[in-house]
């Protein structure tokens, strides 16, 4: 999905939204951490800070501000708005049991890949979890999507987010992503080796409905001690793309093609 936000953008809004932002990534902050990161006066923070408090959008306990239980309605609906997600919950499940390692979904939106629902657990990194948002270019899950799309598209996302080097093996140059995209059409699936964080592997492939329509990526990924030989080369992407065609055929019940 593109990103659609091409009219004026209204400051006071934009600064609320900062703030849980940044109390999200901080697992909780104070006021006067807010407005030393954020560059907000004290003033301009507690009314921001007062008017989520109001919402129910953000709670304080002492002085530190959290994210409000409320949010949690707002992230079911946005997972539960796609008639295709329980199928493919169900199918990351079938293939995280298959595998015994972490398995996610993740779909393209503003540019960025956001990870939707994962079987992960923090033996690797406390890091991923639903909501995250990743590069396009630093995951399996980001490339498979590009893949599905045409050079310009892919041209024109990595345009806006550019192509930092998260590590040393992160392509960091517009030709070798696209040759590696290639690389994903002919395979049938992608492979981040420790692009985005060193001493992780992974692998992915997209989703599709019935009426070619890229509902999102579904991937493995562990650690390199594990992700290697036979086991990544041969064995886990046999199940990935088994799990992920099966998945395919019960979204033929959820889609009406006719």
């Amino acid at each position: 999905m593109s990103p659609s936000g091409s009219g004026r953008v209204l400051k006071t809004t934009d600064k609320s939204l900062a703030i849980l932002e940044f109390v999200h990534e901080h697992e909780g902050a104070t006021m006067a951490t807010i407005c030393s990161e954020l560059d907000l006066t004290k003033s301009t923070a507690h009314g921001h800070l007062t008017t989520l408090l109001n919402r129910g959008y953000l709670v304080k306990h002492g002085e530190q501000y959290h994210l409000g239980m409320k949010l949690l309605k707002f992230s079911e609906a946005a997972k539960n708005r796609d008639d295709a997600f329980p199928v493919i919950r169900d199918g990351v499940d079938v293939l995280a049991e298959r595998v015994e390692e972490g398995v996610d979904y993740s779909v393209l939106e503003n540019n960025r890949i956001i990870s939707v629902y994962d079987t992960i657990t923090n033996e690797n990194d406390p890091n991923f979890s639903p909501g995250r948002e990743y590069l396009v270019h630093s995951t399996a899950a980001g490339k498979a999507i590009l893949a599905e799309l045409s050079d310009e598209r892919v041209l024109e996302i990595v345009d806006a987010t550019g192509l930092p080097g998260l590590t040393d093996k992160t392509i960091t140059s517009r030709e070798r992503l696209l040759a590696s995209l290639e690389g994903v059409r002919e395979r049938g699936y992608a492979i981040n080796d420790e692009e985005y964080q060193e001493g992780l592997r992974a692998i992915a492939t997209v989703v599709t409905d019935p009426n070619g329509g890229v509902r999102g990526a579904i991937g493995i990924g562990g650690p390199t001690y594990r992700m290697k030989g036979d086991v990544f080369e041969k064995d886990l992407p046999s199940k990935l793309l088994r799990t992920v065609s099966e998945v395919e055929e019960r979204l033929a019940t959820v889609y009406d093609t006719s």
